[in-house]
């Protein structure tokens, strides 16, 4: 495994590495369709209706190109009656993506930020609303609140 200085790393440099996310991770799926290239990457899910399922998740396509490449996505997805997202990443192309995909029908269905830094650098406040415990076998089993569910909402390890 390298190691990654993200001190030397300019803008675009983090961009790649907080978008490639994206990619690496849904390309494990056995059952995910994954239709790559080196600036394309999208997921056909056939048996997942779900949103978060079907996706293009890289597009560094260009200018005259990227039109007839958004309809041709957009058709792919209507034919298996399924919805999909499309992540405009900072990396993405051409710069004006994510209006042509306005253009061509889609929403603006939220934004995410990609956050990196070097996790020896890191450091943690100290909340006094906050207790962390080392999981044993006596505690294994009890059950633990779920955050900003009320007092009646609890949670379970998976066992």
């Amino acid at each position: 495994m390298s190691t990654i200085d993200f001190e030397k790393l300019g803008p675009q440099d983090k961009a790649k590495i907080t978008d490639r996310v994206w990619w690496e991770e849904l390309g494990l799926s056995p059952d995910n369709e994954i239709i790559q290239d080196p600036h394309w990457f999208q997921v056909i899910t056939r048996s997942s209706r779900g949103l978060m399922a079907n996706s293009v998740a890289k597009c560094e396509i260009e200018d005259g190109d990227i039109d007839k490449r958004i309809q041709q996505t957009i058709a792919t997805y209507r034919g298996l009656g399924t919805p999909f997202h499309w992540v405009v990443a900072p990396s993405s192309r051409p710069r004006d993506l994510a209006q042509r995909l306005v253009a061509a029908g889609m929403q603006l269905g939220g934004t995410s930020s990609g956050l990196i830094a070097d996790p020896r650098k890191i450091t943690v406040s100290k909340r006094p609303d906050v207790t962390v415990e080392p999981v044993t076998e006596k505690n294994i089993d009890a059950p633990c609140p779920l955050p900003g569910c009320g007092e009646d909402a609890w949670g379970e390890f998976a066992g």
